[in-house]
């Protein structure tokens, strides 16, 4: 490996970069997954508790004919969708955070890496969420799914 990085021109420091970076590549699809997995779990209780608000309604209304109060579930559903916002926050200021650490260490390693965050919309589309990306994301900054 050593001939061969000799060869391409690579030197110790540009393999240690490279090796830092899939480090971080790889940390960032893990926390990725850990909050997917987090708002996939917390999207799962809302709506289950929904199912419950609807349930409890219908019997209330079959048994009384009258409304069934609901205040409780409403509350919960509200607490979930904070929480869903929050970790999707995350999840956003998670990606840009290790995105500027990527870029950074192409930086010192004299390669140049397109700004991940554009004003200007590509017309790309992420294939797992449909939120907009740039030809240099490799990770999506809605869903964190990998692109390349």
């Amino acid at each position: 490996m050593a001939f061969l990085d000799k060869v391409l021109g690579k030197d110790e420091n540009e393999r240690k970069l490279e090796k830092e970076i899939c480090s971080l590549e790889l940390r960032k699809e893990s926390v990725f997954a850990a909050i997917n997995n987090e708002i996939a779990r917390l999207q799962g209780e809302r709506t289950n508790v929904l199912l419950a608000a609807g349930t409890a309604a219908y019997d209330v209304w079959i048994k009384e004919k009258t409304q069934a109060d609901l205040i409780e579930f409403w509350n919960k559903i509200q607490e979930l969708e904070r929480q869903i916002a929050e970790q999707d926050a995350k999840r956003t200021e998670m990606g840009i955070k290790y995105d500027e650490e990527i870029r950074l260490l192409h930086s010192s390693m004299g390669i140049v890496v397109a700004n991940t965050i554009s004003n200007e919309n590509t017309g790309k589309k992420c294939p797992s969420c449909g939120a907009a990306i740039s030809d240099a994301d490799v990770f999506c900054q809605s869903c964190g799914a990998k692109l390349q």
